[in-house]
């Protein structure tokens, strides 16, 4: 699901993660998502949208262990 709205705006330059999550929360309020990350990306959560860096605290997420990070 979110593939297909990210091509849609692939067009208009892209969306950001937090706006994406935003907008399918929006537009399916009948459906968790769940937000699936490589633990070497954990510690830049915050920095991915300055004006709400809680932003990722909207959804679960779920976390990839990835080699050499913990």
């Amino acid at each position: 699901m979110a593939g297909d709205v990210e091509v849609h705006h692939q067009a208009e330059g892209g969306i950001k993660t937090p706006q994406l999550i935003e907008m399918l929360r929006r537009d399916s309020p009948e459906v968790t998502f769940s937000f699936v990350l490589g633990s070497n990306l954990l510690g830049d959560l915050k920095s991915w949208n300055e004006e709400d860096p809680d932003w990722w605290t909207q959804v679960p997420l779920i976390i990839v262990p990835r080699p050499g990070f913990p």
